[in-house]
């Protein structure tokens, strides 16, 4: 036989892990997930560490198929790896296909993987090299099975499936494992600290058989294996070993027909039954895929009854009723925690039912129902079911000075504890419910952290929190923080008043981890829980050490009765209560041990009493007190407004009436009468004016008394004035305006200031002189206004005198004067746009001709030429013109005529010449223009060079 190479399956596992296309990923992700995030570690019933075998790894093809074997009979052994007559016709059925390819080299194992039924069908995985392809595989194997017999089997000629899978397989060639590896069944190596991790180390799962987990918690919608694990509640009786140790797979009861009830009928397939386990995997099992079709998750269609009313020892029914494909299993939940285990609960073809016999109080609260199954993406939850069960029977009146509207005997009564105020009290109109305190952070005052015993937190401790999976780690306790007895300490959110769970419990789950090879603490004398208020510190022991990697569930009773004064001794029910009070630290133990590496608490809750909307069990130890008027509270545990507490001993407090504070105060002090904290934005001994900032009359007794001044808007911004008295007319008058506010709401600008200051966000800001039409940007300090150019006027010297227009920063007197043809002194800018007048010298000269200054000689043999290469009007002969003149370019009748629209704008020339000499002190104007009688002339500051360069003449009188 080919049996050389066993760890096949499992290192597909591995590779298909990757890509999620294989079945070996879902058969391993149930136990997988749910203890890999916990890091929980089991132990083997039967650890073997050998030296036998050591792996190298070689790749092959991977094949998977199906025969029919004719003369065997199905039985629930078939369906048990372990089982004598599994591994027999397992390993009959390889040898008879591995002899069909006798002759054949590439083939290297066949392997049975499972047997369904319909008579039986053996599935089976084939694995070769590359030297065999597919298509001679499955000829031969065909061609075997179409004869009808295999060897000494008999199978059926017309039934054969036969596919590649998608991903090839690593498989590893035995080589000598070390003395501390665990030897795998398929000869593979891994380290023996690996098995029984709930991790699948070895590719064929052998690390993870015969192992027994730690107890733990399995959810709502999971079902615990023998050795401990949680699987999926779908995973029951679905034809495949998902415990790993068959426990899911036992007592499944068959019902009459083809197939058994682990198994999936197909509709018009030639094999008539697959596993359960194989229905809606994506992959295709029945040849009709009739086990694909029709995949749908759960829809609840039929809720719980939404309120139910019973009495004591009634039965309590409820149902729900789901469909999806495959058939939904319906679970329950119940808000009183963990259902107990007398509660009978059923599930049968999307059916789910819940009865509890003999009901009690306890069993009160809201009931909800879960649809499950594989195709399920979330929760698929029911709105829940209100159940109130009250007990009818004649209960016992409790003596004056206790109380128990339920009690049947004197021993149920309860001491009024009412803080010394009252001896007159009852059971609270409040309802039972479990508040979950969840984890949302680590480390601080408002998340759960770890601290000493004298409660200090580190700041080197290494926290690991997850708030879906409700858990937080300390991790390297041991290397990370010194020696000390470590204490979760609870949220400050999360403690104050717990009066209202006196009488409940404190959930939580505790684990932790030590050191290898270090010894299981012992019982000793530190306080495992402690909690403290109004300078008490009471402290309850665990009735057992905590085992380390290992799920410690607890708890604790908060009831006096179960706890001891730090000192040891006991505590009065008073004492008790007076803690319960105003808790100020709650803490639990989370290191037993010096050795302990990592510690984690998780599912943490108080039960406490609620309004009556919970529905659940009447708080009736909770006690609710007639108080005197000087007090409130369920206890009288408050002082009411106007009076403040005196603490007489450590569970009698008095509230006392000696403060005159004029209503906004509760406490003064008892020798001088002096108010303490004034509220309402008042101030003084007795709280009789108000704060700085506020106007009012504080003396009228209210919350209202002072309101902030309103300077002129009473936002922080906007209050430009923090101190205002009360006006004969009721409003505020504004006394401490800056300089450059005034008005009785500080609402006006004193110049040289401007602004709104009634509009949010806005002030008074020194103006900023205009740069165009002032001398200065800034204020002329000697008169406080700004300093305007000579037509400019205005505050900030913005604005054109009358009779000029166009405010330029470039003008000497900022605006220029109307012209108006004389006619008129108003003008402003016109609307008009600019536009240009350009002549470009490529094909003509444009009648540009030359002239003197005055116009009064034009040379008649000067003919200037156009160089349309440069674009410039040249000009060469000057042999032909009288010499010791001064030659102007005289422009064409276009740039002349009216330009007053020219006005602002440039004349933009480019002048170039050659020389024989340079003349560098010519003063004649380089630009004239004439017209009404005048003559205006334009030079350049600079040298003109012979080079050719632009120049710009601005066409204004600056």
């Amino acid at each position: 036989m080919l049996k050389n190479l066993q760890s096949l399956i499992c290192i597909l596992v591995l590779v298909v892990l990757l890509a999620g296309q294989s079945k070996c990923q879902e058969d391993f992700h149930g136990m997988y997930t749910e203890y890999q995030s916990d890091g929980h570690q089991g132990y083997s019933e039967d650890v073997i560490i050998s030296v036998s075998g050591r792996s190298a790894s070689q790749t092959v093809n991977r094949y998977s198929g199906k025969i029919r074997l004719l003369d065997e009979d199905f039985t629930p052994a078939l369906t048990d790896k372990n089982s004598t007559q599994f591994q027999n016709l397992a390993n009959n059925v390889s040898d008879v296909i591995e002899e069909v390819f006798r002759n054949e080299s590439g083939i290297i194992e066949v392997r049975v993987i499972s047997f369904a039924s319909g008579s039986v069908i053996a599935v089976f995985e084939l694995f070769s090299d590359d030297s065999i392809t597919q298509s001679e595989i499955q000829s031969r194997l065909s061609q075997a099975v179409s004869t009808g017999q295999l060897s000494t089997i008999r199978v059926d000629p017309n039934y054969i499936s036969f596919r590649k899978n998608e991903a090839n397989a690593t498989i590893p060639t035995p080589q000598p494992c070390a003395s501390y590896e665990f030897s795998c069944r398929n000869g593979q190596c891994i380290n023996a600290t690996l098995r029984c991790n709930a991790i699948p180390d070895c590719n064929d799962f052998s690390d993870e058989a015969n192992c027994v987990f730690p107890p733990r918690e399995c959810s709502v919608q999971q079902s615990q294996c023998r050795n401990n694990r949680c699987v999926a509640l779908f995973s029951i009786c679905d034809g495949r070993d998902d415990c790993y140790d068959n426990s899911d797979e036992e007592n499944c009861v068959d019902q009459p027909g083809t197939c058994r009830s682990v198994e999936f009928a197909c509709q018009n397939s030639s094999s008539p039954c697959t596993l359960l386990a194989y229905q809606c995997d994506t992959f295709q099992d029945c040849t009709d895929n009739s086990d694909e079709i029709g995949c749908a998750p759960p829809t609840i269609t039929i809720d719980p009854i939404s309120s139910q009313h019973l009495s004591v020892g009634q039965t309590l029914s409820l149902s729900c009723v789901a469909i999806g494909v495959p058939t939904p299993i319906i679970a329950w939940t119940w808000d009183g925690g963990d259902l107990p285990g007398y509660v009978q609960m059923t599930s049968s073809n999307g059916v789910g039912k819940l009865t509890i016999h003999n009901a009690s109080e306890s069993n009160s609260g809201r009931y909800s129902c879960y649809a499950i199954n594989k195709v399920a993406v979330g929760n698929v939850v029911s709105p829940s079911a209100a159940v109130v069960i009250t007990d009818f029977t004649t209960t016992y009146n409790c003596s004056a000075g206790t109380f128990n509207d339920f009690a049947t005997s004197a021993s149920a009564c309860e001491e009024c504890f009412c803080f010394g105020a009252s001896t007159i009290c009852s059971s609270a109109s409040l309802n039972v419910s479990e508040v979950a305190m969840p984890i949302t952070g680590a480390g601080g005052r408002n998340s759960i952290s770890l601290v000493n015993s004298r409660l200090i937190e580190s700041n080197n401790t290494q926290y690991v929190f997850n708030a879906a999976a409700e858990f937080i780690t300390a991790r390297n306790v041991d290397t990370t923080l010194p020696p000390d007895t470590y204490y979760w300490r609870i949220p400050d959110p999360y403690i104050g008043n717990w009066l209202t769970a006196y009488g409940g419990v404190a959930r939580f789950t505790l684990q932790y981890s030590l050191r290898t090879g270090m010894a299981a603490p012992v019982m000793d004398a530190i306080n495992d829980v402690i909690i403290s208020g109004n300078g008490i510190f009471l402290a309850y022991k665990f009735p057992n050490v905590p085992l380390p990697d290992t799920l410690n569930y607890y708890e604790i009773p908060v009831e006096q009765k179960y706890w001891k004064v730090i000192n040891g001794s006991s505590v009065t029910r008073s004492l008790f209560m007076a803690v319960l009070s105003n808790v100020d630290y709650a803490g639990i133990r989370s290191t037993f041990t010096s050795n302990t590496t990592t510690t984690t608490i998780s599912r943490l809750s108080l039960t406490s009493a609620l309004p009556a909307i919970t529905y659940s069990r009447r708080a009736y130890r909770v006690e609710q007190c007639e108080c005197p008027n000087e007090y409130t509270g369920l206890s009288c545990q408050n002082c009411a407004e106007g009076y403040y507490p005196l603490q007489v001993s450590s569970t009698i407090r008095r509230c006392v009436s000696a403060c005159e504070c004029n209503g906004h105060a509760s406490q003064c002090d008892l020798r001088t009468g002096v108010c303490q904290n004034c509220a309402h934005n008042t101030m003084g001994d007795h709280c009789e004016f108000c704060k700085p900032g506020y106007y009012g009359n504080a003396e009228n007794g209210t919350r209202f008394d002072c309101s902030p001044c309103p300077c002129p808007l009473t936002a922080p911004r906007n209050q430009f004035s923090k101190v205002c008295v009360l006006a004969p007319d009721g409003n505020a008058n504004c006394t401490d305006c800056p300089f450059s506010h005034e008005g009785r709401y500080c609402e006006r600008c004193v110049l040289p200031y401007e602004g709104d200051p009634t509009i949010p966000g806005e002030s008074c800001k020194l103006i900023q002189c205009s740069t165009a039409g002032s001398v200065s940007p800034t204020i002329n300090a000697n008169t406080s206004t700004c300093d305007c150019k000579a037509n400019v006027e205005g505050p900030k010297c913005d604005r054109c005198k009358t009779g000029t227009f166009y405010l330029a920063q470039f003008k000497g007197q900022g605006c220029t004067k109307c012209y108006c043809n004389g006619v008129s002194s108003e003008c402003s800018s016109s609307n008009l746009f600019i536009s240009q007048i350009l002549d470009e010298f490529i094909y003509s000269e444009h009648n540009y001709t030359l002239t003197v200054s005055d116009l009064s000689y034009v040379p008649p043999l000067a003919r200037p030429q156009v160089n349309p290469s440069i674009k410039m009007l040249v000009f060469e002969e000057w042999s032909l013109v009288p010499q010791n003149l001064i030659y102007y370019w005289r422009l064409p009748n276009k740039f002349l005529g009216s330009k007053l629209g020219a006005y602002g704008g440039t004349l933009k020339f480019t002048i170039s010449y050659r020389a024989q000499a340079l003349y560098n002190n010519i003063t004649y104007p380089e630009v004239i223009i004439m017209g009404d009688r005048y003559n205006l002339t334009a030079a350049f500051p600079e040298y003109i060079g012979p080079d050719s360069k632009a120049y710009t003449i601005n066409m204004r009188e600056v």
